[in-house]
């Protein structure tokens, strides 16, 4: 197969030095003909390509075979013939361009004249002498008139000289007769320049786009590339910084652009990316603020929310024990939100510690300091919920709050779903339910002994206490979201520092004095309270009113509760 292809190779290089001989010794006047002109090509006139094996000299032997072919350019690194129907002869100066990837070679030899055969018409009378070099003599020649082909009269002695490549689009008479017309007879027609871009005869790169001209085109690489139009490489906007990503968003580069994403924890298009706005409380006890937001920008939004923790109690009657409050819940959903809405923002505070110093008396001194344990069943505080709002009142977000702890029980944690939960005590008579639907705890008034205060939930607050040593309610959207009082002795200096065993604000329950329940969480739905001693708080319930919501149940390992929007 090797040996076939350079004998073959060998065959076509003698031969075209035996053309190249005879153009020489034939053609003294104008030279070499079919010497080829490296760096140059003719271009807007190539009607085949074909790749070859033995270099231009096959190209010259196939040109020869072919009856339109009047040149060739070859592409020299990729052994490519382009066949044209002219010579550079025929054409403007502008048709013939430099390209150091290729050479151009006119056949003269055995070439066929332009318009000698219909295969080959010519445009105009003048151009068949420009292409054959020379004038010829008058008669009939093969014409491409508006698109028919047709076998007409020069008169080669008055045809004015013009160049059809050049024009556009040029209504011209000219001194050509039809084979059926009087040879008086003006006929008038229409020369069209070659449109390189819609025939895609052009070299424009792929990622380029191509503009005809007069007798030429222009190429232009396309926005996100860098090129003369021929070659267009990709410009990395993320490297050389021509990205428009904002400074929180990160880029990553595409073929012809790129594309920009806001960066963990903040949210935006990323172009603009906002930081999350995160939402906490620095006090502590019953009482806070309700904060605000004001949207920037309409678009989709994450807002996330954590209820709050429920009081702990401790006590050492010689042997040390410590019960902790329920953990807050945690509740996430996405809203679309729109520029300007302003929403209300309420991070739930933690339920305050039973602080009741054993046998009961004024100070503001801890059980510790004084060397005595806290009474071993004073209640705790529930914690508060966090929740986020419209001005107008439409709830977005509710994350419940923890229950407070009692002897011998842990303060149930706040729950992902919408209803508060039960207290949980030794005692299943003494356990009071949670709320659903929005609503507070279960009803609790119990005069024996002394009951705790119920969460709140969004619909309202739970019943008033029975007096002031049990714990009080806590209080709703329309209290301000005010935490519970504690029953009187568990209360700041009245046993301990403030601020007792109050509920958190977020509308946690109050915890009573000794002998008595602890108080439920604030939530959606409020968490239960006992109605006797050894009962620790139910947990709050949460909400959700947008899209991929999701929560988990005492999913919030701090004290306080947040809120946080992306």
């Amino acid at each position: 197969m090797h040996e076939k292809t350079a004998v073959t190779g060998l065959l076509f290089t003698i031969f075209f030095l035996g053309l190249i001989r005879k153009a020489a010794t034939t053609d003294q006047c104008n030279g070499p003909r079919q010497i080829p002109i490296q760096g140059n090509m003719l271009k807007g006139h190539i009607y085949e390509t074909r790749w070859v094996r033995s270099g231009y000299a096959e190209c010259l032997f196939i040109c020869r075979e072919e009856k339109v072919c009047q040149s060739f350019n070859f592409v020299v690194k990729e052994s490519k013939c382009e066949f044209n129907n002219r010579t550079k002869e025929a054409c403007s100066p502008e048709d013939f361009v430099f390209d150091r990837h290729r050479l151009y070679v006119k056949l003269d030899v055995s070439r066929v004249p332009l318009g000698s055969i219909p295969e080959l018409p010519a445009t105009s009378c003048q151009e068949i002498n420009k292409n054959e070099g020379k004038k010829l003599d008058s008669g009939k020649y093969w014409m491409s008139l508006s698109g028919t082909i047709v076998h007409v009269y020069c008169n080669m002695s008055t045809d004015p000289v013009f160049n059809p490549c050049s024009l556009d689009e040029t209504v011209s008479e000219r001194g050509l007769h039809t084979q059926s017309s009087l040879r008086s007879h003006r006929l008038l027609f229409v020369r069209r320049n070659i449109d390189e871009c819609k025939s895609e005869s052009h070299d424009c790169h792929v990622n380029a786009n191509c503009i005809n001209t007069l007798g030429s085109y222009n190429c232009s690489c396309w926005s996100g590339y860098n090129g003369n139009g021929t070659i267009c490489t990709d410009i990395d906007e993320c490297t050389t910084k021509t990205d428009n990503c904002d400074v929180n968003a990160a880029c990553t580069n595409t073929v012809g652009s790129h594309v920009c994403a806001c960066k963990f924890g903040s949210s935006g298009d990323g172009i603009t990316c906002y930081a999350p706005w995160s939402f906490t409380t620095n006090g502590q006890g019953r009482f806070g603020s309700i904060q605000t937001f004001t949207v920037p920008k309409t678009t989709r939004y994450r807002i996330r929310a954590w209820g709050a923790r429920g009081g702990t109690h401790s006590i050492n009657y010689g042997s040390p024990k410590t019960y902790y409050g329920g953990k807050g819940a945690y509740k996430e959903g996405t809203f679309t939100l729109n520029k300007g809405t302003v929403l209300n923002i309420v991070a739930g505070q933690r339920g305050g510690d039973s602080v009741e110093v054993n046998g009961g008396r004024s100070t503001t001194l801890t059980a510790a300091q004084l060397g005595l344990s806290v009474e071993d069943n004073a209640g705790t505080g529930g914690g508060g919920g966090s929740f986020v709002y419209t001005t107008s009142n439409v709830l977005l977000l509710a994350a419940g709050g923890g229950g407070g702890a009692s002897n011998g029980y842990n303060g149930v944690d706040g729950q992902a779903g919408t209803s508060g939960s039960s207290s949980v005590g030794s005692v299943s008579s003494y356990v009071r339910s949670g709320g659903t639907g929005g609503s507070p705890g279960q009803c609790n008034s119990a005069g024996a002994s002394y009951h705790g205060g119920v969460g709140a939930g969004w619909l309202g607050q739970g019943c008033s206490r029975a007096g002031a040593s049990h714990g009080e309610r806590g209080g709703s959207r329309a209290q301000g979201w005010v935490g519970g009082r504690a029953g009187q002795m568990n209360s700041g200096y009245n046993g301990g520092p403030s601020p007792g065993a109050v509920g958190g604000f977020g509308g946690g329950g109050g915890g009573s004095e000794d002998m008595g329940a602890s108080g439920g969480g604030g939530g959606y739905s409020g968490g239960g309270s006992g109605t006797h001693s050894n009962q620790a708080g139910g947990g709050g319930g949460s909400y959700c009113s947008g899209s991929n919501c999701s929560g988990v149940s005492g999913g919030n390992s701090n004290d306080n509760g947040f809120v946080k929007i992306e």
